[in-house]
């Protein structure tokens, strides 16, 4: 299973986006999400909205096993212009 939940880095959220029917799994191992998303397919209560919720760095991704059903991959979502060298203001 693959999805995108709300929460800041090292605390556990609410899913928020299932990419679990986008997953293309190949011979060679390489696990493939092939899917294009807007801020209307995220499930959200109240006032929250994917944007802002990138743009306060509180959305992570997550990727579960059989062998590891709480998570075998977490990683926080961040604005490309937040990335770490990419030249941007952020």
């Amino acid at each position: 299973m693959a999805h995108i939940h709300l929460g800041a880095v090292g605390v556990d959220g609410d899913i928020v986006l299932n990419l679990s029917a986008n997953i293309v799994t190949g011979n060679d191992g390489v696990v493939t999400i092939d899917t294009t998303v807007t801020d209307a397919d995220f499930m959200f209560m109240g006032s929250n909205n994917a944007l802002g919720a990138l743009g306060t760095g509180l959305l992570y991704f997550n990727l579960h096993t059989a062998l590891n059903p709480g998570g075998e991959i977490r990683g926080q979502l961040i604005e490309a212009d937040d990335a770490p060298g990419d030249g941007g203001p952020g």
